[in-house]
């Protein structure tokens, strides 16, 4: 068994650096996110809009074209994160099992998965906060980015569940994109009237869309209670993607045979495969 801050340490590089070489998720974190806030703002009028946010108990006074960019921050931020932590899951699947074979601790690579996600969901909260806060002015930024951290921590979460689950980079992508834009159309007021349903609280960025919300339009506290519904959806996905770790490494290793001395007959096994 390798030492606990060796496993630690060797994981958290692997995964930062399968990070940075995701170029497709880098140009996608510099220039997906802000273009999208930009159109969505270019795009739509300045007609004044009331919104609801049942979840708090308020109503926004505000406009359909900083509305729409408020609705457009957190999805975008979060299709990004989604991707970039599918793809790095994914991809170092088979270097887990090799590690974990090799004597590194599971608990020191789980949690440097765990330590990379916060860290990007961190980054990408502080570029939603700059991005809204010149956009729409937002009188809260502090709270505007527990919000968008809260929602990239869920669907962080999710792209690493995904990762351990799917077995196509396409397949991975296409379900993330799908589940946000399917967020994005339900929780829109604009989109659906009824956007008010209680059971969309069961949405990994409802808590944190009505909190981003108030966050962006208000001066009124909304609290961390609905922000951190992100968190838990985080912690559901990241605990489904270690117990499927955790049945595959052990599969793994309970099907590598120690290797026979040179010369040795073969067991029974071996010959019975071999007549077979």
């Amino acid at each position: 068994m390798r030492h606990w801050g060796t496993s630690f340490a060797v994981a958290l590089r692997f995964t930062v650096l399968g990070h940075l070489n995701n170029r497709l998720a880098l140009l996608m974190a510099v220039v997906f996110t802000p273009g999208w806030v930009w159109v969505a703002g270019a795009c739509t009028p300045r007609a004044p809009l009331t919104i609801r946010l049942p979840a708090l108990g308020l109503h926004v006074a505000t406009d359909v074209s900083h509305s729409m960019q408020v609705a457009s921050a957190l999805p975008s931020a979060t299709t990004v994160i989604g991707f970039m932590m599918f793809m790095a899951t994914f991809k170092a699947r088979e270097m887990d099992q090799r590690l974990i074979l090799a004597g590194y601790s599971r608990t020191a690579l789980t949690l440097a998965r765990v330590v990379a996600l916060a860290l990007v969901a961190a980054v990408l909260a502080t570029q939603v906060t700059v991005l809204l806060r010149v956009a729409a002015g937002a009188p809260q930024p502090g709270v505007l980015w527990l919000a968008g951290f809260c929602a990239a921590l869920a669907y962080g979460g999710i792209g690493t569940m995904l990762g351990t689950l799917l077995h196509s980079e396409l397949s991975g992508l296409f379900f993330i994109i799908t589940c946000v834009f399917m967020e994005l159309t339900l929780q829109s007021p604009l989109a659906n009237p009824q956007a008010d349903q209680p059971w969309l609280v069961l949405l990994p960025l409802y808590g944190p869309g009505q909190t981003a919300t108030a966050a962006a339009f208000t001066h009124t506290d909304p609290g961390v209670a609905h922000a951190a519904l992100g968190i838990l959806w985080c912690a559901a996905a990241l605990g489904t993607a270690a117990v499927v770790d955790l049945a595959r490494t052990r599969g793994h290793g309970r099907h590598t045979a120690p290797a026979e001395p040179a010369g040795a007959p073969p067991s029974t096994e071996q010959a019975e495969g071999h007549i077979s």
